[in-house]
């Protein structure tokens, strides 16, 4: 009596590990590994990964990110996110990283069996972010608040703006050209301070002598590059002159 409740008890323990270890070894079938684990990289650079996907079984996987700490917008797979593995073998996909922020960052790459989402795999990456070259602004723009046209005497605002991509805050001054300036560019208000979304404005009342074409320019700096300026904008052939 005593032996036959020690093998039904090796049974029910057999039964008991089959159990666990069936589900563990049909969810965790594949490989996925991911090369550099760890990187270091500049602000603005790319690093390139390459992921590797196996499994015993012929399958489809789908790709995704799962940014943790990163901004999903650095990510960018070189090929659909979407891939085949021939059973017994593996198939690579290349990933492009580009961060734009600097400091220690973390993201995973999760694979999932189209024909079974309980087959799927996890990896991890880690990269730190250095400093990287400091940019000059971009996408200037002046445009202003009157018709195309005004006469002598009107009151006329000009708005100027552009963006930094480091966020950096950025000088702006105005310049005019025309009958009134002897056909030169002269300073109309020096360089001032903005910080983006808030954009510089300059008044400028035309008078008489600035009846006919006149160009308006704005020079924008960051202070980091030239001490002149890194990007400027023309407004061409504004008019000043009777209205009809």
């Amino acid at each position: 009596m005593k032996r036959r409740n020690v093998v039904a008890g090796l049974i029910i323990a057999c039964i008991f590990i089959v159990a666990i270890v069936i589900p563990v070894s049909f969810g965790g079938g594949i490989g996925l590994n991911i090369v550099p684990t760890e990187a270091n990289a500049k602000r603005g650079s790319t690093i390139t990964y390459d992921i590797t996907i196996s499994s015993p079984h012929s399958d489809r996987f789908n790709l995704s990110i799962i940014p943790c700490s990163c901004n999903i917008g650095w990510f960018e797979w070189t090929e659909k996110k979407r891939v085949y593995v021939v059973g017994g073998g593996k198939t690579e996909i290349l990933l492009n990283v580009t961060p734009s922020a600097e400091g220690d960052f973390e993201f995973k790459v999760k694979a999932v069996s189209t024909s079974n989402p309980g087959t799927h795999g996890v990896c991890t990456a880690y990269i730190h972010v250095e400093p990287g070259p400091n940019q000059p602004p971009v996408c200037a723009c002046l445009t202003p608040d009157n018709k195309p046209e005004s006469e002598p005497g009107d009151v006329i605002k000009w708005t100027a703006c552009a963006i930094d991509p480091e966020g950096d805050p950025l000088q702006y001054r105005f310049l005019l050209k025309g009958p009134g300036t002897g056909g030169t560019f002269i300073e109309m208000q020096g360089w001032q301070t903005a910080y983006y979304p808030n954009c510089p404005t300059w008044i400028w009342t035309p008078g008489e002598q600035d009846q006919g074409l006149n160009d308006i320019k704005v020079e924008i700096r960051d202070g980091y590059h030239s001490a002149y300026c890194d990007v400027w904008k023309i407004y061409y052939g504004y008019w000043i002159g009777p209205c009809c």
